[in-house]
Parts: C-alpha cells; structure tokens; sequence
C-alpha cells in the first residue's frame, strides 16, 4: 500500500469511529446562513427596518413644523420629543 492510500485509510477509519461515538444525528437547529439563502429573510427585515426609519424621520419632521407653525416654542417641542432642555 502506498503512503496516501494508508493516510487516506486512516483518515476514512478515523472518520467512522467518530461517527459511531456521535451517534444518530439528532434535532439541530437550522442554519441560519442558509436560512437565509433560501428565505431572504433577514433581508426583508433590515428593508423594512429601513422603510419604518424613513417613514418615522419623515412623520418627526411634519410633526415639528406643524409644532412650530401653531405658536410651540423649540423648548416646547424639545420638550414633547424627548430632548432635555437647560
């Protein structure tokens, strides 16, 4: 025999004693990555993530001006959104 074919059947006959002292594969958890490939969902998350951002900065900023237009002061308006005022 020569050496790769002996390397080569160590390595096989190390490989089915593992498996043998592993056992029957049991539940695993799915993998996520290819969860992923298959579903797109993380992708469709971060999107609408993404989306909601927009939509929220864009409803933050009408809000202000409106604020502004019916008398509130910038302290006022600070005050309502959250900003800490001195």
């Amino acid at each position: 025999m020569t050496e790769l074919s002996e390397l080569a059947r160590r390595a096989l006959a190390e490989l089915e004693l593992e498996m043998e002292r592993a056992g029957p594969p049991g539940p695993h958890a799915p993998d996520l990555v290819v969860t992923e490939m298959f579903t797109g969902e993380c992708r469709r998350e971060l999107a609408a993530a993404r989306d909601d951002l927009a939509r929220t900065r864009d409803r933050y900023q009408a809000a202000i001006l409106k604020a502004r237009a019916a008398g509130f002061s910038w302290g006022e308006i600070g005050s309502r959104y959250g900003a800490v005022t001195t």
